[in-house]
């Protein structure tokens, strides 16, 4: 039987004396062997066969292995086939013949498959081979052109939701949550220790001066929901007074880091001394502006400190050349449990009331949702920043689950905008891991307590 091999070097050999033509060929192959074999095939096949004429005999060794075989066993089921004919017919004898030539048959058809497949594979082979060519060696790299002046950065610790005074009840949160003033403590050192790591360690070759300390309220767990005014630690004067000195104690090693830190204070909702909301003076009458009050008489001797307390309960702050707009957020309106749809909702607000001065904004900055979220808009950015409760009884109950507690600290740069950030867990603090802070003001007074650590 006339192999595929074969059948080109006589179509070849023709070819080269021009009684066929490469169409011809590919034409008798496809049709003698099940091939679909174009022209352009058989051309190249015929340049390689002129070059080296015993080409057409080399094939892979793991594919002569398979046809010789397969030619072996044909040839012995041909032969046992002749034998059985040769002799006098029995109805047996034609079915056992009858067997071997459909054996017979079958193993043609698997031979001529092999070898269809074999001489296709071979063919793409070796017409990647001709049309695939190695890229040429890499140019060399960009040199970018070195700064020799440095842009500065300024850093920003968002605060939001310290709750001071809130219990929460390992026992009824089973090991979700736990909260006390204690832990409060813990975690607030925990977040001002990570801050002054960050920036003497993974950013100590920038030049980043000045750290802005934006509180966006709920201080103090405060007495608008019945409940928190029977299970709150202490009372709402202790907890404010305990939440300035807290606070104090952070400025106090802040400002030794930096050269600058200025805190900015707004309201949030628990500070409010009235359990319905009100829209008049929103930013004065609440516990959260007494807290701010207090930490800035505390930190009065601390040159490099700047208190600052606007009179609105948001603020449009414009942080090394790039503006923010800060609030609280108890005035969005979630939908369906989520808040995304009402921030969305609120930062178009914000953005037509602001156009009305000419003044627009980069990042719109809220707290009250005990999370960190970064919600990306056409020119900018919506952040929400966290709690450092985390999962109390309340998002345990309504929603079954809680957020870890956090807060968080960005750089911002003047033309890239917010360049770093990071979300401070404060999750594995505890009392006796981080002790600096801890403290227990209702045995002694704010003033022997700021006496006692050098605050005064």
């Amino acid at each position: 039987m006339t192999t595929i091999p074969e059948a080109l070097e006589d179509y070849f050999r023709a070819c080269a004396q021009k009684n066929i033509t490469y169409k011809e060929i590919a034409q008798k192959i496809n049709s003698a062997f099940g091939l679909c074999l174009t022209h352009d095939i058989i051309r190249k096949r015929y340049k390689r066969w002129c070059k080296n004429p015993a080409i057409l005999a080399q094939k892979p060794r793991r594919m002569d292995k398979p046809t010789t075989s397969t030619d072996d066993t044909l040839q012995c089921l041909q032969k046992r086939i002749d034998e059985l004919e040769s002799r006098k017919s029995s109805d047996t004898q034609e079915q056992v013949v009858a067997n071997l030539r459909a054996t017979l048959n079958a193993t043609e058809r698997k031979w001529k498959e092999a070898q269809k497949q074999s001489t296709v594979t071979e063919l793409v082979r070796e017409t990647v081979r001709e049309v695939v060519i190695a890229f040429p060696p890499p140019p060399e790299p960009h040199k970018f052109k070195t700064v020799d002046k440095k842009h500065e950065q300024e850093a920003v610790l968002m605060l939001c939701c310290l709750h001071m005074g809130e219990v929460v009840s390992v026992a009824e949160t089973n090991g979700f949550g736990e909260y006390s003033m204690a832990v409060a403590q813990a975690r607030f050192q925990s977040v001002v220790d990570s801050v002054i790591d960050l920036v003497r360690d993974h950013h100590r070759g920038e030049r980043i001066r000045k750290l802005w300390v934006i509180n966006l309220g709920d201080n103090v767990s405060g007495d608008i929901h019945e409940e928190l005014s029977i299970t709150n630690e202490r009372p709402v004067i202790t907890q404010t007074l305990s939440a300035a000195y807290l606070l104090a104690l952070g400025i106090r090693d802040l400002a030794a880091n930096f050269e600058c830190v200025e805190m900015v204070g707004l309201p949030g909702n628990h500070g409010r001394n009235r359990k319905k909301p009100m829209h008049k003076l929103k930013a004065e009458d609440s516990f959260d502006r007494m807290t701010y009050e207090t930490v800035g008489l505390l930190c009065a001797n601390i040159a490099n400190f700047t208190m600052t307390i606007p009179p609105a309960y948001w603020v449009r702050q414009v942080i090394n050349e790039v503006p923010f707009v800060f609030l609280h957020g108890d005035n969005l309106k979630a939908w369906n449990t989520l808040p995304f749809y009402g921030a969305f909702r609120m930062n178009a607000n914000f953005t037509t009331l602001h156009s009305t001065r000419d003044e627009y904004y980069k990042y719109l900055v809220l707290g009250h949702y005990h999370q960190n979220v970064f919600l990306p808009r056409m020119g900018g950015e919506i952040i929400f920043c966290g709690s450092l409760k985390g999962p109390d009884e309340f998002s345990l109950d309504t929603l079954q689950q809680g957020s870890e507690p956090a807060q968080l600290f960005f750089g911002v740069h003047p033309s890239r905008g917010i360049s770093f950030r990071y979300p401070l867990n404060a999750r594995d603090a505890t009392a006796e891991t981080e002790s600096r802070y801890q403290f227990t003001l209702a045995e002694l007074t704010l003033a022997d307590m700021a006496k006692k650590i050098g605050l005064l």
